[in-house]
C-alpha cells in the first residue's frame, strides 16, 4: 500500500514584484492552495504587507534571480522560464515548456543555461545549453551536449570574458562558447572528472577535478597550471584576497580540506579543516566542525581569506551549514528545528571584529539563507512539519530586533531578493511518496 505524504502547495514569496497577471489574484485564497502551482509574493520590506501575489507553475526546484532589472523565474520541473519587471508585468515567457532549466547567467544581451528533458530513444536525458533574448524570451542560440553540467552534482554553467563554459561531471570537460553567437570557442578534456561549477575571475577559468585544480585561460582555453595534482579538487567557491578557495577531497565524516590557491601561480597560501560545506564572503570563509568532546553543538568558524588565520570559533546548536549570509563584517548563521511546532529557529550574528556572538533572535521555523541589505537580515523560515507552512523574517541587522514576520501557507524555497523597497521570495509545496 502506498503511503502518500503532501506538504502542500508551491508558493513564492517575492517581497516585490508588481501587480498585474493573467490570474485573478483576489480569487487565490492563500489558506486552500491549489495542489501544483506556486506563488510569487511581493512583501514590503518596511512593513512586511504584502503588495501582491502571483500564481505561477509549480517549478519543482525553483529558481528566482534578478538578471539586470528583470525578475527571472525558473525551475526544475517542465515549466517555462518567465521574466517579470519591477512592477510585476509578465515581460516574456520561454517557449520550452518541456525542458527543465537550471538558474541563468547573463551573458551580454541574453540569459543562457542549461536545459535538459528526456531523449526517450536514446533512454537518457538530452541537455542544451540555450541563449534567451532578454527582450522577448526567444532562443538567440542553442547547443546540444553530450553531457549534462548539472549544478551540484559535478558541473553548471557559467560566464566571463565573453563566454559562456559549460563545465561535465564525470566525462570530464569543459566547453567555451561565443555568448553573442553560441560558436564553440575551445574545449578541454581532463584527465579525470570535473567536480563543482567552473568560476571565473579576471581572464581566466578555475575548475575543480579529481586530479587537481586547473586553472585556463577564458579566451583561449589554454591551461595555466594545475594546483594539488593527484588529488580530488572540487570547487572553487569563490576568489578571495587573490587566492581561489577550494575542497581537498574529503572523508567519510564528511571532513574536508578548504585550500587556497593563488590566482595567479596555482600555488598553495594555506589549508584548514572544516566539516560539511563552505562559505566565501568578501576578506572572509565561513566553515564549520563538530563542537567540543560531549557536545552536540557544531562550531562555526571563521577564517581570514588572506592569511587563513582564525578569526571567530563560535558554537552554536542545530546549525544548518546551507543557512550562512556573511555581510557588514558580521556572519549570520541560521539553525534547523527538529519538528516540533513550538521550537524556535534562532539566527545567530557573530561579530567579526570580536569573533563573538553578537545577538541572537529567536525566529519560528527552521531558517533559508539570510539576505542582508539595509540594516535589515531578511531570512525566510519553513515554520511547521505538520503543514509546512512558512514564513519571511525581518531582522534588525545591528541589534537583533525581529522587525516583522510574513506567514506564508507554503514553504518558502528561495532565497530573499530585495530590491526597490521589496523582498521577492518563492514559496512552494512539495508532494512526494514513499512507495
Amino acid at each position: 500500500m502506498s503511503a502518500y505524504r503532501i506538504r502542500r502547495l508551491a508558493f513564492v514569496a517575492i517581497v516585490l514584484i508588481g501587480a498585474s497577471c493573467a490570474t485573478d489574484l483576489d480569487s487565490v485564497n492563500p489558506s486552500e492552495p491549489e495542489p501544483g502551482p506556486a506563488y510569487l509574493y511581493a512583501v514590503d520590506a518596511k512593513t512586511g504587507t504584502e503588495a501582491w501575489r502571483r500564481l505561477v507553475p509549480h517549478p519543482g526546484t525553483p529558481w528566482l534571480q534578478l538578471v539586470g532589472d528583470q525578475l527571472v523565474y525558473s525551475g526544475s520541473a517542465s515549466v517555462e522560464p518567465a521574466a517579470f519587471d519591477l512592477d510585476g508585468r509578465e515581460l516574456w515567457r520561454a517557449a520550452e515548456s518541456s525542458w527543465r532549466h537550471g538558474p541563468f547567467l547573463l551573458a551580454g544581451a541574453a540569459l543562457v543555461g542549461v536545459a535538459s528533458r528526456p531523449d526517450h530513444e536514446r533512454a537518457e536525458m538530452e541537455s542544451v545549453v540555450t541563449a534567451i533574448s532578454r527582450t522577448d524570451g526567444s532562443v538567440t542560440w542553442s547547443h546540444r551536449l553530450e553531457f549534462y553540467p548539472e549544478p551540484g552534482k559535478g558541473g553548471g554553467v557559467t560566464g566571463g570574458s565573453g563566454r559562456v563554459f559549460a563545465a561535465g561531471g564525470e566525462i570530464g570537460t569543459i566547453i567555451a562558447f561565443d555568448h553573442a553567437t553560441g560558436e564553440p570557442a575551445w574545449e578541454r578534456r581532463f584527465d579525470g572528472s570535473v567536480h563543482g561549477v567552473a568560476h571565473h575571475h579576471d581572464g581566466t577559468v578555475y575548475i575543480g577535478t579529481s586530479n587537481g585544480l586547473v586553472a585556463l585561460d577564458a579566451v583561449h582555453g589554454a591551461e595555466l597550471w594545475t594546483a594539488e595534482p593527484g588529488r580530488t579538487v572540487g570547487g572553487p567557491e569563490g576568489i578571495s584576497n587573490g587566492n581561489a578557495l577550494s575542497w581537498l577531497g574529503s572523508d567519510a565524516t564528511g571532513r574536508s580540506d578548504v585550500a587556497a590557491v593563488d590566482a595567479v601561480s596555482g600555488e598553495r597560501r594555506w589549508s584548514q579543516t572544516s566539516f560539511r560545506q563552505f562559505h566565501v564572503g568578501g576578506d572572509v570563509i565561513v566553515g564549520f566542525a563538530p563542537g567540543t568532546s560531549g557536545s552536540s553543538d557544531e562550531a562555526v568558524l571563521v577564517w581570514d581569506g588572506a592569511t587563513g588565520e582564525l578569526v571567530a570559533d563560535v558554537e552554536v546548536g542545530g546549525i544548518d551549514p546551507r543557512s550562512v549570509g556573511i555581510a557588514d563584517s558580521r556572519v549570520y548563521v541560521g539553525t534547523q528545528v527538529s519538528g516540533q511546532e513550538t521550537e524556535p529557529g534562532r539566527l545567530v550574528a557573530i561579530d567579526l571584529a570580536t569573533g563573538t556572538v553578537s545577538w541572537t533572535a529567536a525566529l519560528r521555523g527552521s531558517l533559508g539563507v539570510p539576505t542582508v541589505a539595509d540594516g535589515v537580515v531578511y531570512v525566510s523560515a519553513a515554520a511547521r512539519w505538520t503543514d509546512q507552512s512558512g514564513a519571511l523574517h525581518a531582522v534588525d541587522a545591528e541589534t537583533g530586533a525581529v522587525l516583522w514576520s510574513f506567514d506564508t501557507p507554503a514553504e518558502i524555497r528561495t532565497k530573499p531578493i530585495v530590491v526597490d523597497g521589496r523582498v521577492f521570495v518563492v514559496a512552494a509545496d512539495t508532494v512526494w511518496a514513499d512507495l
